[in-house]
């Protein structure tokens, strides 16, 4: 499994495994060194487990069940041994979280099934981890359902604003578009996203509650800014410690802050490579961009190159948010309301 959230799951059962099987060998030695008759039950109990599964093996299985009776008897003995001395019988067992699989993730194969079964200890354990490495990532706040949109005027000013909507009406029907985004994001029908729009009217917010969500859902996502990303590129084809193709390989990456990096002809051309490589991919791959600018699309045509705009124009569904700074009228209102 390739997810390094799964990875660091399936390490820490390993672990905990390790350790109730330390536990338990160490509960052994002190038994063996008290209950005198115990190494001999134990070596009896091995011996016919042994015959039991080598006789099975050969298809003698008259004489097999007869050496299977055998261990199940050293193993009431064993038991009983153990009781007569204070100990509980299960004593020289490890002690497993979980009973079902014992701490490895997964159950015995249902019906000769080729793949183990996933355990449902392990699939929580993964939700957990994946929740908890996506609060690191995404403000846990920052969610679809919790967008304030009266933080926008309800007031329409195409003038001011540049939209022909309120920019209230304007960001409710982006959220709407960004939901849409979500639920149909395996489809492959689904665009990428490109947020224009000035500083302060919830490009950023927005983009954090569309990583955050499918993040949780269980897919890869990268999420940068406009430095972080030719920066982390250019080191990574110098270093080939393949983090260009994380990047490119990633279920949804995110770029925020696009048009803050310095103008170069080699950026220009690792970003047209970068766009060029994720909308080649498979048919039936995921790979989606969300971009993220505070540049009007005039803006942008007048910074990078007409290969780089002729993507975005075709490849990317352009949401122009609007209004005024709505940090500053949160703050405003916190002010006039301190417990808001």
């Amino acid at each position: 499994m390739d997810d390094p959230r799964v990875k660091t799951v399936l390490q820490a059962y390993a672990d905990r495994r390790d350790q109730a099987i330390r536990e338990a060998e160490g509960r052994r030695r002190e038994a063996l060194e008290r209950i005198p008759g115990l190494a001999g039950a134990e070596a009896a109990s091995r011996l016919a487990g042994l015959s039991y599964a080598r006789l099975s093996a050969m298809g003698r299985l008259e004489e097999a069940k007869a050496w299977k009776m055998e261990q199940e008897a050293s193993l009431r003995n064993i038991a009983c041994l153990l009781q007569e001395q204070g100990y509980p019988a299960d004593w020289l067992e490890p002690v497993f979280y979980c009973s079902r699989c014992r701490d490895q993730g997964y159950l015995p194969n249902p019906g000769g099934a080729p793949s183990p079964v996933r355990c449902a200890c392990l699939d929580q354990r993964i939700r957990e981890e994946i929740a908890r490495s996506v609060d690191i990532r995404f403000p846990p706040e920052h969610t679809l359902a919790a967008f304030d949109e009266t933080l926008f005027s309800p007031e329409a000013d195409p003038k001011k604003y540049g939209v022909t909507l309120s920019p209230r009406e304007n960001v409710r029907w982006i959220r709407k578009r960004c939901q849409d985004f979500v639920r149909d994001f395996a489809d492959p029908a689904c665009r990428n996203l490109l947020f224009t729009g000035p500083t302060g009217t919830g490009k950023t917010f927005m983009a954090n509650c569309i990583g955050r969500e499918l993040a949780l859902k269980g897919y890869d996502v990268i999420r940068l800014t406009a430095p972080q990303l030719f920066d982390r590129i250019i080191r990574g084809k110098f270093d080939g410690d393949g983090t260009y193709q994380d990047i490119l390989d990633a279920e949804l990456l995110i770029v925020d802050d696009l048009g803050v990096e310095s103008q170069s002809a080699a950026k220009f051309s690792i970003f047209y490579d970068l766009l060029e490589s994720r909308n080649r991919t498979e048919p039936e791959k995921i790979c989606r961009t969300l971009l993220s600018t505070n540049f009007k699309m005039k803006e942008l045509v007048g910074f990078y190159d007409e290969r780089i705009i002729s993507r975005l124009l075709h490849w990317y569904d352009i949401l122009r948010f609007a209004g005024d700074d709505a940090r500053l009228t949160l703050s405003a209102r916190r002010r006039e309301c301190p417990g808001s």
